[in-house]
């Protein structure tokens, strides 16, 4: 079943797929849609192509034009770390944290709590992960997963223990995740534009009140084109 696209590009075997799917279960709610087309693991937006926060990219977000972003970050986890009566275990979660880059440009700024900084990046798409290992060799999860890291420390300022994860060498360790643990807390959680990234439902005003957008088939000039369709909420 061919897919026609807008556009003189050929259609992606994930456009056949998705049209494939509504041509035999019906129209596919936005938001489905929407998470399909950015996460789905093999040809979605993230995991195909390299084409997010690269200046070849698509786009180009503020820790990828250079360092400053992440050197003014790192003094902001100092000051919470200060706050926080500077515990001898400091957990930062990065959600939505792409290849890696904020990371490396916090690590690059020596925070002066790096000797006890644990850094989890939470990351959706394996792709993505893989940089985390490439940049900063992080492990998977938390030094003393399970752990209260403020009882039962994993590091202490002069230097990592046995049971900590990768290290810059200066007490910091740097971990990955596909998903946000909800059994090890967290100090601070970094979140930076990742509501352009969650799959969103669509709503539209209509003559007759409000509808929600869904995704259809139409028959086009070379196959299946994919459409809008309305669905009335009354």
């Amino acid at each position: 079943m061919a897919v026609d696209t807008p556009g003189p590009d050929t259609p992606t075997p994930l456009a056949t797929e998705i049209a494939t799917g509504i041509a035999t279960h019906g129209p596919m709610r936005f938001d489905a849609y929407m998470d399909v087309v950015l996460y789905h693991p093999t040809g979605g937006f993230y995991a195909a192509g390299g084409r997010a926060g690269a200046r070849a990219g698509d786009f180009l977000t503020s820790p990828e034009v250079g360092p400053l972003f992440g050197a003014v970050l790192a003094a902001a986890v100092d000051q919470w770390w200060d706050a926080a009566g500077q515990p001898s275990a400091f957990t930062v979660a990065e959600v939505g944290a792409g290849p890696g880059t904020l990371a490396a440009a916090v690590r690059l700024a020596a925070p002066r709590c790096a000797g006890v900084l644990q850094w989890l990046m939470v990351e959706r798409t394996a792709a993505q992960r893989a940089g985390h290992v490439d940049r900063l060799g992080a492990a998977t999860g938390l030094p003393g997963h399970g752990e209260h890291p403020h009882r039962t420390p994993t590091r202490t300022r002069t230097g990592a223990s046995a049971s900590a994860g990768p290290s810059d060498g200066g007490g910091s360790s740097w971990c990955r995740s596909p998903t946000l643990p909800d059994d090890v807390p967290i100090d601070v959680v970094v979140a930076n534009e990742l509501l352009d990234n969650l799959a969103v439902r669509v709503l539209e005003r209509t003559s007759t009140g409000w509808a929600e957008v869904w995704v259809d088939v139409s028959d086009g000039a070379h196959g299946l084109v994919l459409v809008e369709t309305l669905v009335d909420l009354r």
